[in-house]
This record gives structure tokens, sequence and C-alpha cells, in this order.
């Protein structure tokens, strides 16, 4: 898809930007064509830390060895694609991904699926853990940011992923608060920028009413949550 807009959708343009419909923007755009003068740019994941001795990425290594692509870089983290950035002169890093891909694909299952497998198999996503191997493999400059990117941390929190099956558009905030778990700060920079200047999907009145309950809530939640383990 990335290269289909590449070549075909946009050809003209110098920067390329993209990110997941579960995404919400919240700082400045201005800092993303400072971000990818360094390289391709891509975020630390939820699950981030995924060091360089990890056994799984230990295999991923061997794995692309075997597939006369050895390793280039050392990758610490674990990256989410859910958010790529990338400019004209990057093109490569795509061929790179689709190729991590095509080598994972023996692993993964089904690959039209974005997971098959858990976390304790050598491939969970072809598609995530193929852009892991790619950063590993390319020799693209790349330019990597931590999970505090998505606001998994505290950090530069550039935009909030709302990750997982309960998104903020359909989330059943109450009942999931009396289960013990209290909306998230995703959940209210969803509402907060739900509607723009242009599209308004929602009525002021469901926006409103939204904000309050997820603030009464997130407070609430300071004294009733459930366990995290």
């Amino acid at each position: 898809w990335c290269l289909r807009v590449m070549d075909e959708l946009a050809p003209e343009a110098s920067t390329y930007l993209f990110m997941d419909s579960d995404i919400v923007i919240t700082n400045q755009l201005s800092f993303y064509d400072n971000w990818s003068e360094q390289g391709v740019g891509v975020c630390g994941d939820v699950n981030y830390y995924f060091s360089t001795y990890h056994p799984i990425r230990q295999k991923w290594s061997a794995i692309a060895d075997e597939a006369g692509r050895p390793t280039k870089n050392t990758i610490e983290g674990y990256y989410n694609s859910g958010l790529l950035l990338w400019r004209q002169e990057h093109r490569n890093f795509l061929l790179d991904w689709n190729q991590a891909i095509a080598i994972f694909a023996p692993y993964s299952g089904d690959t039209s699926k974005f997971r098959v497998h858990n976390r304790l198999a050598t491939v969970l996503s072809a598609n995530q853990d193929g852009l892991n191997l790619a950063l590993m493999i390319t020799d693209t400059p790349i330019a990597l940011l931590g999970p505090d990117a998505m606001s998994f941390e505290m950090g530069i929190r550039l935009v909030y992923h709302i990750v997982g099956k309960a998104k903020s558009w359909r989330n059943t905030y109450l009942i999931a608060f009396l289960k013990g778990k209290p909306p998230s700060r995703a959940d209210y920079a969803f509402w907060k920028f739900a509607n723009g200047n242009t599209l308004r999907p929602y009525s002021a009145f469901t926006v409103r009413r939204k904000l309050l309950l997820i603030s009464g809530l997130r407070f609430l939640g300071r004294f009733y949550r459930g366990s995290q383990l």
C-alpha cells in the first residue's frame, strides 16, 4: 500500500506519513519534517522491551541470514507498524519491509491476518514483526522514537494510539469501568479532537457528554480499578 501511494497516488510528494485509523494526532506536525530528515520514522510499541539478545530476535537474525539478508542494525526495542514516516529517498525501506514479510511468511500462518500466533512463537505478526526485521536488515537511514511517542509512556506524546479491541468510538465506558478498567488518556484525546473544522461526525452534545463521562470515570479510577497484572 505504501508503495502504491508513492508510485501511483502521490508520486509528486516528497514526504509520506501513514497512520492507523485509531491514532489521534495531538502535537505539532512541524516535527515530522525534521524527523523524516533523519531517516524512516517509526515509534516504539506498547510491548517495547525486546532486546538484541531476546531469543526470538536472535532467531529472526538466523532466519534473515539463511535468506541472504544478514542484519546490519542493532535494534533494542520493538516497533509499532501503526505509524510510518518516510521520504522519496527511503523507498528501499519499503522494499525491505516487503521482503521481510515474505521471509517471515512460512512462520506466521495466514498472512492475510494481522496475527495468528502469540508472542512465544517465532513470528507473532508477519506485518509488524516484518517491520522490525526490516529495521534490522535495511541500509536505509532510520530514526526511531520510543513508546512515549505513541503515549504508551510519559514523554513527548506525539500521538495517542488507541490499541486493543475497545476502541474509543465504540467503548462502553461505564461497563468497562465497573469491570475495573477506567477510560484512558487516549480515550479523552479521541473525543477532544473528534470534531474538526471540516469533518464533524458527532454532535456537540455527544462530544460534551463523552468528555464529561470520561473525565468523571478517570477521576474515580484513581480509587477503583482492576489488577494491572
